[in-house]
């Protein structure tokens, strides 16, 4: 069963003035809604209006420059336990990260897991990209990865918090005008058999 979650946006204006926001479309689905409900916490993030000189740097990035981190929560409420997987989708830039504007990356961390109360891991994230075999908190996710949860222990309840950083580079910045940066992701919540 496939049940589109949310599309995550982030748009921006760089040079003079930068703006950012983050915003989820009505929610769609092809599974029946009693199966499984979905809630997203932080529809909207908006950064405002700041000049390129007030963007932070960025952690461990060397050149890199950011609005700054932000979470973004799903919760998941199943009527019966069940074995989840949750595919994050979106474009990508020319180093296989998600894109932000013309050639910046958007860095998306699963920075929290909690299952059915409990703080948990994912029993695996399955990738386009090498396989991730070190699983522990925070986990870099890529486009195609899948987050696969409840192998062992079925679903009922489920809390992702996503930590969500546009990254640019200076001279990504330096325009004559105004230009809208944007980029996001998609979250898939697919049931499946252990």
């Amino acid at each position: 069963m496939l049940r589109p979650i949310l599309l995550l946006l982030l748009c921006g204006l760089s040079s003079q003035k930068v703006i950012a926001t983050l915003s989820t479309p009505a929610l769609q689905s092809s599974a029946s809604q009693s199966e499984c409900n979905i809630k997203v916490n932080n529809k909207n993030i908006d950064y405002g209006q700041v000049s390129r000189w007030q963007l932070e740097k960025a952690d461990g990035a060397s050149g890199l420059l950011t609005h700054g981190k932000r979470i973004v929560a799903a919760d998941v409420v199943c009527t019966t336990a069940k074995p989840l997987q949750i595919s994050v989708e979106g474009r990508r830039n020319e180093y296989g990260n998600f894109l932000y504007g013309r050639k910046g990356t958007l860095k998306l961390s699963l920075i929290s897991l909690t299952v059915n109360g409990e703080a948990a891991l994912p029993d695996e994230i399955t990738s386009p990209f090498p396989q991730k075999e070190n699983l522990s908190m925070p986990q870099k996710i890529m486009p195609g990865d899948v987050i696969v949860v409840g192998k062992k222990n079925p679903v009922t309840q489920m809390t992702l918090q996503f930590e969500v950083e546009p990254l640019l580079t200076g001279s990504e910045l330096n325009v004559p005008q105004r230009t809208e940066n944007q980029g996001g992701f998609i979250l898939t919540l697919r049931t499946s058999t252990p």
